[in-house]
């Protein structure tokens, strides 16, 4: 079956639902890596995941309705080959119409043309590549799978079939300078990807990489270096003509990726897989992080929100990007104090335009704190 390749580019569908479908298999596990996934798996395996995953398809999809987002993340989606292929062609199939924006993630060395062509023909019209660094010292010390120059093929391969092509970049790793990251930064832009995202290195417990800096093999960065490197990135992408339109994404004009947009504007989404999340307006739920336990049935854990509770998170969200919170959105007594706590501060960390109650991006470093004060 061959499907058309619907563009994400211009405006976006007022209401827009989005389906994550997380991929839990890897052919290693990075350092630094908190996901839930898994690097020892043969056919079998993920064949049954597969058959569990169209299961709770059936449950859901009466919750997907077009028009809809489809993200596909894991773990490493690629590395299951033409497997992906033939669940992406059930899933589509059990929910009968396509989605307007289909973004699969892929790693280096996991991917070839073919598998792009394979995947382009079932309607995915955006990649997302997990490139980190494109110095070879530091992918070693992530513990990444692959080297600069693997990086930069498979990047190539990516732009050659599609004209949507996202680059996952890491900061503030320990060693590394600002030099490295702009050479890193430099050739992604110039390779023309349209979307980079750039994320500043957490060491989450119970990584290698926690247990690296426990022992005192690496120091991490300091907040100052980490605070640095997070505005160069900002200004060196800035600079080429990239929007920064979320704490850690930047798109050239049209290339927002809408899907997490769902996200961080509090949008209903459904998730299937193992540790897969789904939101459905006041129900938020979670899978069991075992694909051994999914395949069995498994089991989601549910959390019923109130409406202070869904309040707290729209905010937690909608101040990670450069749209912000309209206070029309919020109830009255809090609209009426966020809007004093602006007026009485004046300090910058929050600022008030149109009815839009937003973070500054060159303060977004210090968005914890200032949540933290915007949220009791």
């Amino acid at each position: 079956m061959r499907r058309g390749s619907p563009s994400s580019r211009g405006n976006s569908p007022v209401r827009l639902r989005g389906l994550y479908i997380h991929v839990p298999f890897c052919v290693s596990k990075c350092r630094y890596c908190s996901f839930y996934s898994v690097d020892s798996f043969g056919s079998e395996l993920v064949d049954a995941f597969s058959s569990a995953l169209l299961r709770e398809l059936e449950v859901l999809r009466r919750f997907i309705r077009p028009p809809y987002t489809l993200y596909v993340g894991g773990g490493t989606p690629t590395c299951i080959g033409d497997r992906l292929l033939r669940l992406l062609e059930e899933v589509l199939d059990g929910i009968g119409s396509e989605p307007v924006e289909f973004t699969v993630e892929a790693n280096p060395a996991t991917f070839d043309a073919r598998l792009l062509m394979g995947l382009r023909s079932l309607g995915v019209n955006r990649l997302s590549v997990g490139v980190q660094s494109l110095s070879d010292p530091l992918l070693s010390l992530l513990g990444r799978p692959h080297t600069a120059k693997e990086a930069l093929d498979a990047l190539s391969c990516a732009l050659e079939v599609f004209d949507n092509v996202n680059a996952d970049v890491i900061f503030g790793i320990p060693g590394q300078t600002l030099g490295e990251l702009e050479d890193t930064l430099r050739t992604l832009v110039d390779s023309g990807v349209s979307h980079v995202s750039a994320y500043g290195l957490s060491i989450e417990d119970g990584t290698p990489l926690k247990k690296m800096v426990e022992a005192g093999v690496i120091l991490p960065v300091s907040d100052s270096t980490w605070e640095r490197m997070y505005l160069f990135v900002e200004d060196f992408l800035s600079s080429e003509g990239f929007e920064h339109y979320e704490v850690s994404n930047y798109s050239k004009r049209g290339f927002r990726c809408l899907h997490n947009r769902l996200y961080w504007f509090h949008r209903p989404y459904v998730g299937l897989g193992p540790s897969a999340c789904g939101f459905l307006g006041t129900v938020r739920y979670m899978n069991v992080a075992s694909v051994e336990g999914y395949v069995r049935g498994g089991f989601c854990q549910l959390e019923f929100l109130d409406e202070e509770e869904l309040v707290k998170e729209r905010l937690m969200l909608g101040l990670r990007t450069s749209f912000g919170v309209p206070l029309r959105k919020l109830p009255g007594e809090w609209a009426l104090r966020l809007r004093e706590q602006v007026e009485l501060a004046d300090d910058g960390f929050l600022a008030l335009e149109g009815g839009r109650l937003y973070v500054p991006s060159r303060r977004w470093p210090l968005l914890n704190a200032i949540l933290a004060r915007v949220i009791p």
